[in-house]
């Protein structure tokens, strides 16, 4: 089953790129007439950001109890930026995501909620 969804989705991924060849090509066009190090030090500053913000939520989740690994926060943030993109809702779909993962870890709800808050 695990195999069929892995190919399934390399399937959709290849039809996606496929689909916007034109538009990534254009991408890649834009990047080659621009400035290369502003794009390099705007891409480190942003996974900066993703890493800061999982430090937050260690803290924050600490402050309830509920040791969670860096590693854990860092890949939780970016299914975050992916969720709040296709979920526009405020951001309040990525907290929802983010007091189910703690749910899931055992913390109870209003744990899990005041852990996100204070994040």
């Amino acid at each position: 089953m695990k195999k069929a969804i892995i190919i399934l989705l390399v399937i959709v991924a290849a039809c996606f790129l496929c689909a916007n060849l034109n538009y990534l090509m254009s991408i890649i066009d834009a990047m080659q007439g621009g400035a290369l190090i502003p794009l390099v030090i705007a891409c480190i500053i942003m996974v900066a950001r993703h890493v800061v913000q999982a430090m937050s939520y260690n803290e924050a989740f600490g402050a309830v109890g509920q040791k969670t690994g860096l590693w854990h926060n860092i890949v939780l943030i970016f299914s975050l930026v992916f969720i709040n993109t296709f979920c526009l809702f405020s951001g309040a779909t990525g907290v929802a995501f983010i007091i189910d993962d703690a749910h899931r870890k055992g913390l109870d709800i209003g744990t899990s909620t005041s852990g996100a808050i204070l994040s």
